[in-house]
């Protein structure tokens, strides 16, 4: 479909406040367009936070969910898999949260790193793989030794879609806040600013890493700060010995070379980070935006010449999520009205869709789950994935099909739940409750 700016922006405006209703990433924000939505095209990228299971959004989608043998080996597995990785994410940056709320009880270990870091991204035409060496070094192997310690050094780091801890989910994870590109300098300075101690892990300095150093600088906590870093050489700017302790990492951790997995704390590394967590009696008071930040699992974009207020109310249509944003507006409010009219002519005449009416409704509801995904819109996914299980429910095959498909749609619908349980305002929770009555009430099973 051909979209021009006009016609988008009165589709837009209409039905926005339904929109912001109902999906936390839109409450209270307005829509802040930087692209040219004419030329959005209908193929939609997954972003860079949710490449790890792009697959699983694309797959889920074009599988056919009225056959129990679609349901059972892809449409169940892959949704599991997705909202698994929400889940993390979620608890994760609920975690940090909890972490900085409790901060003036219990001081923090704010661990800083070069992203650069965390993995070793191959880029190839169509794709992006991510590789982990998977050694004591590792980003995320580093995080899980720390964790060891976590009852006395209390640790938290800033999230990185690429970490392994959040992809492979084996053990305690470290409480991690998500931040968009729009305002991780402001979170970061507050969460630097409040921190007991801080673990600088470097492998590589960066425009971010170079804003990290200035920050601890102009804060004074130069002394509360330990530099770990990888390689040989010392890096320049931790040369002066007004840090806590400079160290490379084979003298922060014990028997780094050719083992696999975390490592184990040297002695006197234990012995150091105690002592800072001992010492981290006075700190300041973690900022209200800090306790308070949203997890926002994909990030929207920026625009530079904003301040933090406009950013805070604004929601950034971007040439990376323009083509997804376009459809989400178009299709979901679309297949909403389509199936309230369906369900209305079921309900008063007792007639079932024609054909035509029931693919269209179909068709938007998967262009609606996978627009909603690569936003990063999880009230809109549960939706989606819950009306789309009572949708597909209406088609009927054999006696003994319809049985397992009901069954599978349970599980489906127990799915639409745990993403409906993530946002604040748990608008389709009694929605897809209804879903379930009806499709257990089919006298057609």
């Amino acid at each position: 479909m051909q979209v021009t700016s006009t016609s988008f922006g009165a589709t837009l405006e209409n039905r926005l406040p339904f929109l912001q209703r109902v999906e936390d990433s839109l409450r209270g924000k307005t829509p802040v367009i930087y692209a040219d939505v004419s030329e959005a095209g209908t193929r939609i990228t997954t972003p860079l936070s949710l490449q790890h299971v792009g697959m699983q959004i694309v797959e889920s989608a074009k599988c056919d969910w009225t056959a129990a043998a679609g349901l059972r080996n892809t449409v169940i597995p892959y949704l599991t898999e997705l909202i698994e990785f929400w889940e993390a994410v979620f608890e994760r940056h609920q975690q940090a949260a909890s972490i900085f709320a409790a901060a003036r009880r219990k001081a923090y270990c704010l661990l800083l790193r070069s992203f650069s870091g965390v993995t070793h991204p191959i880029e190839v035409p169509g794709a992006r793989v991510v590789m982990y060496v998977n050694d004591p070094e590792l980003d995320a192997n580093l995080a899980a030794t720390l964790m060891t310690k976590a009852e006395w050094l209390n640790p938290v780091t800033c999230m990185h879609t690429d970490d392994m801890q959040l992809l492979a989910r084996l053990g305690p994870a470290m409480p991690a806040f998500r931040v968009r590109t729009l305002n991780w300098q402001t979170i970061l300075s507050d969460a630097i600013a409040s921190s007991g101690s801080i673990i600088f892990y470097l492998s590589g300095r960066s425009a971010g890493v170079d804003f990290e150093i200035d920050r601890i600088r102009e804060l004074g906590l130069d002394s509360r700060t330990v530099v770990v870093y990888r390689g040989d050489t010392v890096p320049v700017f931790a040369a002066s010995g007004r840090y806590a302790d400079v160290l490379p990492v084979s003298r922060f951790l014990t028997g780094v070379r050719g083992k696999t997995g975390p490592g184990v704390l040297t002695k006197s590394a234990e012995r150091l980070l105690r002592d800072l967590a001992v010492a981290a009696t006075t700190r300041a008071a973690p900022s209200q935006r800090l306790q308070t930040m949203p997890c926002e699992i994909v990030d929207s974009g920026e625009h530079v010449s904003l301040n933090d207020s406009d950013a805070r109310q604004s929601y950034f249509v971007t040439s990376s999520n323009a083509a997804a944003f376009v459809s989400y507006v178009n299709e979901f409010p679309d297949s909403l009205m389509r199936w309230n009219a369906i369900s209305q002519q079921i309900r008063l005449n007792g007639i079932q869709p024609d054909i035509d009416d029931f693919n269209a409704l179909y068709t938007s509801l998967r262009m609606t789950f996978v627009s909603a995904a690569c936003l990063g819109f999880t009230s809109s996914v549960a939706c989606a994935i819950g009306l789309l299980a009572k949708v597909a429910s209406m088609v009927k095959h054999s006696r003994a099909e319809n049985r397992e498909r009901v069954d599978l749609y349970m599980s489906i619908l127990d799915i639409a739940l745990r993403f409906d349980a993530l946002t604040e305002g748990h608008a389709w929770a009694d929605k897809i409750e209804a879903f379930r009555e009806s499709i257990l009430e089919d006298p057609f099973v």
